[in-house]
């Protein structure tokens, strides 16, 4: 039986490969409607492959937020993370060094101005991870 996640990700993942400007926010929408869906239908809650689907949009896009909405991505899997620890469970939504490097190189790819500060935010984002032991080498 296949999941039904898979219906929004392989939507995603055509949209990422064609390096459109539109490609994060195409990702970041369905995501979006995944997150509804997700509350009542418990396979189609995001999880870490849906996140890094979106990642890579942003990082292909060049859209001038792109590195924004992927630290803010990033950001929300951090948080489901430490959500679901304080309950005792495993986050569906774990962030990985992919994760990382597709924020930091949608930074790299955007217009912004803000381009260098922000994958160095992005760096101690993953290197805090990983000292917290919440990110494998």
């Amino acid at each position: 039986r296949t999941n039904p996640i898979f219906a929004f990700t392989s939507v995603i993942d055509a949209h990422s490969v064609l390096r459109r400007n539109d490609s994060g926010v195409v990702g970041a929408e369905l995501l979006e409607a995944m997150s509804k869906l997700g509350e009542k239908l418990e396979s189609l809650r995001p999880n870490t492959y849906a996140c890094l689907s979106v990642l890579y949009g942003w990082s292909s896009c060049g859209s001038i937020d792109a590195g924004e909405r992927a630290t803010e991505l990033l950001q929300r899997m951090e948080a489901d993370m430490k959500d679901a620890a304080s309950r005792g469970e495993e986050s569906m939504m774990r962030t990985t060094q992919r994760c990382y490097i597709l924020a930091q190189t949608a930074w790299a790819r955007s217009q912004s101005e803000r381009k260098a500060t922000g994958a160095l935010e992005v760096l101690h984002m993953m290197e805090k991870n990983y000292a917290e032991q919440n990110l494998e080498a």
